[in-house]
């Protein structure tokens, strides 16, 4: 786990400015008093930037981009996975 979390690929800041604004409603400018451009860490569905707020640092999670419609057509995907489930097996009570 520690290699793929060493490895896992950044996306650069100006790809996620927009994501963040627009969670926030206001530019990483106006919400910190710092803010590292450069990410700390990434996994598969965000990366860490660290922050400053009331002269404390703090991490700052950002989603990557089309991470919404992924996950909205992965759910779907699930939805008719489980549709076909309990048609084949009726005793297969999960749903979603």
């Amino acid at each position: 786990m520690k290699i793929l979390q060493s490895t896992a690929p950044f996306v650069e800041f100006s790809e996620l400015e927009s994501i963040f604004i627009e969670e926030y409603g206001k530019p990483t400018s106006e919400l910190f008093e710092e803010f590292d451009k450069n990410p700390i860490a990434a996994a598969s569905l965000a990366q860490v930037h660290v922050g400053k707020v009331n002269g404390k640092k703090v991490a700052v999670k950002i989603q990557f981009p089309g991470l919404q419609e992924t996950c909205t057509g992965d759910s779907k995907t699930i939805q008719i996975l489980l549709g076909i489930m309990t048609q084949m097996f009726p005793e297969f009570k999960f749903s979603w």
